[in-house]
């Protein structure tokens, strides 16, 4: 990965957001107003939308740990873990998408409690600093964008890499990265398989 790393450049890496849109505006690019979004770009209106017409929806029950079915879904697709909105309503508490049963096409829900987790496993594990033959590693890890950095183990356990963290992170959520740093450097990441 190094010898990729040592060859990339970054033209805008040491300038300022703002710099760059007054670039942008005097040469009249149409980036220069455009409203940020930590969004999909390329979707005209919502994501629900969007995959309404691109895939087809199979809805489902909505059940508790326990199995117990609670309610039910429009398509897997349309929940993400730790969202709270469109779960239906009448729950002695807040309630929290914590999984999916693919198999039986179920969303799982439960107490905010149940959205922590202090392990986790990855695929597709990307080193770019070379420590990955010093397992295990001890490091900063951040699951998604703007959450603090939280001090784990990275341990490889033969097809597995794990991260056990110092202290339970919430909405561990599959198919999103994790990126691991010491300091200001970036080690790698990868993508949480569960």
């Amino acid at each position: 990965m190094q010898n990729q790393m040592e060859r990339i450049i970054f033209p805008l890496g040491e300038m300022s957001k703002p710099s760059v849109r007054k670039i942008a505006e005097e040469y009249d690019l149409m980036a220069a107003q455009k409203k940020e979004s930590q969004d999909i770009c390329f979707i005209p209106k919502t994501v629900e939308d969007f995959l309404k017409n691109k895939i087809k929806l199979k809805p489902g029950n909505i059940v508790d740990r326990a199995g117990r079915i609670l309610g039910k879904h429009d398509g897997l697709a349309f929940y993400t873990i730790g969202q709270r909105k469109g779960l239906g309503g009448g729950y002695p508490e807040s309630m929290f998408v914590i999984g999916s049963n693919q198999a039986k096409n179920e969303l799982i829900i439960g107490q905010k409690k149940d959205l922590y987790k202090d392990k986790l496993t990855l695929e597709k594990v990307s080193w770019i600093s070379g420590k990955e033959k010093d397992y295990p590693i001890k490091c900063d890890a951040q699951i998604r964008y703007q959450t603090k950095l939280v001090s784990c183990n990275v341990k490889n356990l033969g097809k597995i890499i794990e991260v056990d963290f110092d202290e339970a992170q919430i909405a561990v959520t599959p198919g999103q990265s994790v990126v691991f740093y010491q300091g200001n450097e970036v080690l790698g990441g990868g993508i949480i398989l569960s």
